[in-house]
C-alpha cells in the first residue's frame, strides 16, 4: 500500500507472520492494515505518511525514535518504541506498550523476577524492554545473551554453551529474537534442559503460539509461555493511544484475559488423536462443518500426495515409509492455524509429530471402548480383531499422555463433536 493512505497500521520490514491486523479489528472500528517497510525506506515512510495511529516491529523499534517529536518516560529509558500516535498538534508521540505487554505475560504465566537471575537472549528494542520490566521487577540480576558483546552485563550465546558455569543459577529465560518465529518453527533458540536451576521460560513470539523453547520447557516440567498474552495486551494500550488520550493508558485486566482466550482459541488447531475406526474422520469433518474451519485428514492426504491408498503403501513400501510421509504432512499441517486436523491412528507413536503438532495445536483424543472398535482390512495394522485389541493395548498409553484432553466417544457422534467444541472454546 501507499505509505500516504495508511491511517492505523503496523509498520516492519516482514509482516507475514503478523495477528496484528485481527486484534485491532476485535478492539474498535477503526480501519487497521498492515504496512511493510523494506528496509532503507524508513526515512521515506515518514516523509510521505500522514498516519493517526501506528505500532512498530522487527527491525524498527530503535531507528524509529529519532523520528519522534516527544516520547513516553518508557520509551526515554528503555531505548525501545512499538506505538507512535499523531496528536491533534501534529507531532508525533512514541509509547512503549510492550513494556505493559510483557508484564501482563510473566503475570499471566505467574513468573516472579523478583530475586531471581534472569538471561535473556537478545539484544533489540524487545530485549530492552523486557529487561526494563524484569529490573523493575526485583530481579537480582539480568544479563543478555547475545552473538557479538557491545556493552556490559552481556555474555557470547557460544560462551554459555561451552562453559556449563555459565549456565548455572539461571532461574528465568526471555527470547526476545525471532529464532523460531513462523515460518521457521524449527529452529530454537537453546535447549532450556542445559539449564539445571531453571524455574520459568517466556517467549516473546506468538507464531507459532508455542516455539520449540515453550515446548521443551514444558517437557520438562517448567513454566513457559509463549508471546501471545503480550501481543493482545500491548494492542490494547495502543487503542488507547490511539484514541488521541493524552494520559498514559490503563486496560482492563480481565477484559483482557478473555480476549486472549479467545484469541488463543480461535487460533489454535484442533488435533484429532485416537485408536483406528474412533471416529477421528467422521468427527473431524462434522467439527469443521460447525465451527466454519478447514478440515485436513493426514492419511487422505498422504494418500493424495502418493496416488496410493495407505494398505498398498504398506504392502510395497512398508510402515517405515508411511511412517516417513505421515512425519512430512505432520510438518506441513503444523504451520497451519485454525483447522481441524484429523490424524492416523498411529501418528502419536512418532514424538515428532506430537511436538509438532502442539505448536499451534491442542490435542484431544476420542476414546472409544475396545469393543466398540471395528477392524477392516484398508487398516493393515487392524485387520482383524486380535491385532486391533493388541494395538489398543500397546498405544493407550501413548494416547492419554500426549492428549490435552479425553473426549468420550461411545455414543452418539454428534455427541462427541458437541464435548469437543465445548472443551475447546471452554474459558
Amino acid at each position: 500500500m501507499k505509505y500516504s493512505e495508511l491511517e492505523y497500521g503496523l509498520i516492519g520490514e516482514r509482516l507475514g507472520h503478523s495477528m496484528s491486523r485481527e486484534i485491532h479489528q476485535k478492539l474498535s472500528s477503526r480501519p487497521y492494515e498492515l504496512c511493510e517497510v523494506p528496509k532503507g525506506e524508513l526515512e521515506t515512510f515518514f516523509r510521505e505518511s500522514n498516519f493517526k495511529g501506528i505500532n512498530v516491529t522487527l527491525p524498527y523499534k530503535q531507528a524509529v525514535i529519532p523520528f519522534l517529536d516527544v516520547m513516553s518516560p518508557v520509551v526515554a529509558s528503555v531505548g525501545s518504541v512499538n506505538t507512535i500516535v499523531r496528536r491533534k498538534n501534529g507531532l508525533l508521540y512514541g509509547h512503549n506498550t510492550d513494556y505493559p505487554g510483557f508484564n501482563s505475560l510473566a503475570k499471566h504465566s505467574n513468573i516472579s523476577f523478583a530475586g531471581k537471575n534472569v538471561l535473556i537472549y537478545g539484544n533489540g528494542g524487545a530485549a530492552k524492554t523486557v529487561r526494563a520490566v524484569t529490573l523493575a521487577a526485583g530481579a537480582k540480576s539480568v544479563t543478555l545473551a547475545v552473538r557479538r558483546l557491545t556493552g556490559e552485563n552481556q555474555v557470547l550465546i557460544t560462551d554459555l554453551e561451552s562453559n556449563p558455569q555459565l549456565r548455572e543459577k539461571k532461574h528465568i529465560i526471555v527470547n526476545a529474537t525471532p529464532v523460531g518465529m513462523s515460518p521457521d518453527d524449527e529452529e530454537r533458540i537453546v535447549d532450556p534442559a542445559i539449564f539445571p536451576d531453571l524455574e520459568g521460560v517466556l517467549d516473546c513470539i506468538y507464531n507459532p503460539l508455542r516455539t520449540n523453547l515453550i515446548l521443551d520447557a514444558r517437557k520438562l516440567g517448567i513454566k513457559a509461555e509463549g508471546g501471545l498474552c503480550m501481543l493482545m495486551v500491548q494492542a490494547c494500550f495502543a487503542q488507547e493511544l490511539f484514541q488521541d488520550s493524552v494520559n498514559e493508558p490503563v486496560c482492563d485486566y480481565d477484559q483482557i484475559v478473555v480476549l486472549h482466550h479467545e484469541l488463543l482459541r480461535s487460533k489454535e488447531n484442533i488435533v484429532l488423536t485416537g485408536m483406528p475406526s474412533s471416529g477421528k474422520s467422521v468427527i473431524g469433518a462434522l467439527l469443521a462443518e460447525r465451527l466454519g474451519r478447514e478440515l485436513f485428514d493426514t492419511d487422505k492426504m498422504i494418500e493424495e500426495q502418493t496416488g496410493s491408498d495407505i494398505r498398498t503403501i504398506f504392502q510395497e513400501k512398508g510402515e517405515k515409509r508411511f511412517r516417513e510421509l505421515e512425519r512430512e504432512v505432520v510438518k506441513e499441517l503444523s504451520l497451519l492455524q485454525g483447522v481441524v486436523i484429523s490424524t492416523g491412528g498411529g501418528c502419536v507413536i512418532d514424538p515428532l509429530n506430537i511436538h509438532r503438532l502442539k505448536r499451534n495445536g491442542r490435542i484431544y483424543l476420542l476414546e472409544r471402548e475396545p469393543n466398540l472398535l471395528v477392524s477392516s482390512m484398508d487398516r493393515p495394522l487392524a485387520s482383524d480383531r486380535e491385532k486391533l485389541f493388541n494395538l489398543y493395548v500397546e498405544r493407550r498409553t501413548i494416547y492419554h499422555d500426549t492428549a490435552d484432553a479425553v473426549v468420550d466417544n461411545n455414543a452418539r457422534l454428534e455427541d462427541a463433536v458437541e464435548r469437543v467444541a465445548e472443551a475447546h472454546f471452554r474459558l
